[in-house]
């Protein structure tokens, strides 16, 4: 899901709300910083301070909250909101990869990395194709956003289906 917003949130705010290039340029310079932010900074605190399995849902969580503020944006400076969020939703990937590299044993941790970017590159490709689909299919109606609301809805799957990892006392 990540991918396909990345990869269709500026197509979608410029065919929604007309924005210029140099606005589209502050944005993805902020969603930039956002995940820089986040992932050189922010999971140094979150993934000590909540674990783990908590700090993948939390990311997870803020994530389909983005997916919606997208989705239901009337104004363009909302999208802004979504901006903050990101800081939380691009926690998902390094406390995955945490969690992983702590649990796997060091003769699989090649193949749990590799299975888990594998996964990754799937969605870098399958999510944005079906992104885009689902935009040229709304982009005409009434509710333009039903792609972003769709995407939100998956990931709260995700977080459904996070709680069927196992505990630490489990391995």
């Amino acid at each position: 899901g990540v991918w396909a917003v990345v990869s269709t949130l500026m197509v979608y705010l410029v065919n929604r709300f007309s924005i210029s290039k140099v606005y589209i340029g502050y944005l993805l310079g902020c969603y930039g910083a956002a995940t820089m932010l986040s992932e050189g900074v922010l999971v140094r605190f979150m993934v000590p301070l909540l674990g783990e399995r908590r700090t993948i849902r939390v990311g997870l969580a803020a994530f389909a909250l983005q997916c919606v503020v997208v989705g239901l944006a009337w104004r363009v400076e909302q999208i802004w909101a979504s901006i903050f969020l990101s800081l939380f939703s691009n926690l998902v990937y390094p406390a995955l990869s945490s969690l992983v590299s702590s649990y796997v044993p060091a003769a699989k941790q090649g193949e749990a990395q590799g299975a888990i970017n594998g996964v990754r590159a799937l969605t870098e490709g399958f999510g944005p194709l079906m992104f885009g689909l689902m935009m040229n299919i709304f982009e005409d109606t009434a509710f333009p956003g039903i792609p972003y609301l769709l995407g939100g809805a998956i990931t709260s799957l995700a977080i459904a289906t996070s709680f069927r990892l196992p505990d630490e006392d489990e391995y």
